[in-house]
Order: C-alpha cells, then structure tokens, then sequence
C-alpha cells in the first residue's frame, strides 16, 4: 500500500509565536502514530525572515511556490482565515504535481492524531 503524505496550511505569523506548537504538535504526533511520514506545512504568507524553515520539524511550502493566479489580489481582500482556506486546492495542486504525490491527507493544524490513521489511508487505497 502506497503511504500517504499528510500536510496542512497555517499562517508564518502562527509559528513564532504561541501558536507555533499547533503545527509542529500535529507533525509530531502525525509521526508517533506514522513513522516517517511525509509531512508538509504550506505558509498562506510570506516567511520574510520570521522563520527558519530547516528548524522545522516538517517541509514548509513557500506561498510563492504555490503559482497562484491573482494571488496580490486576494492577498488584499482576504483576512488571513480566508486566505488560510483559499490557498487549499492550490497546495493539493503542488503536492499532486510537484512532490508527484498520489495520496494527500490535509489535517487542520489544530488536530492531534492518537492513532493511526489506518481507515484514511484505506479509503485512499
């Protein structure tokens, strides 16, 4: 059975600040339950400089690698939750054609996995 890769989306303003323990706590108890799973975070903003992403425990999606058409637009219109749930599709997007994943599972980063998700990854195939 091909192994799929979980990821989720949060803003980089998130993870410096008290909030940072939401994504790296679902990474980590992704992992507990999934060793070595694959485990991507997409930024709906921009890093400038307020991250290192190799002190991650997860791979961080840059918003700009996403090619997102009318992206200044939105950034514009949208508060930060509703820029959080526009980028969605675009990310399966990137995780389907640019890591050539066939199995994605989005978690919301305020989740903790307690066991495997073993019945997600079945109706995956």
């Amino acid at each position: 059975m091909m192994r799929s890769m979980k990821t989720s989306v949060v803003s980089s303003h998130a993870l410096p600040t008290r909030l940072a323990g939401l994504p790296r706590t679902l990474c980590e108890s992704v992992r507990a339950q999934h060793p070595g799973a694959s485990f991507h975070v997409a930024l709906c903003d921009r890093m400038d400089g307020m991250i290192d992403p190799a002190s991650e425990p997860f791979e961080i999606i840059p918003l700009e690698a996403l090619a997102i058409p009318g992206l200044a637009g939105m950034i514009e219109r949208y508060n930060i939750t509703e820029l959080n749930t526009s980028i969605k599709p675009y990310v399966f997007e990137y995780l389907f054609g640019e890591c050539d994943r066939q199995r994605v599972v989005y978690l919301d980063p305020d989740i903790l996995v307690v066991s495997p998700l073993a019945e997600v990854d079945a109706h995956l195939g």
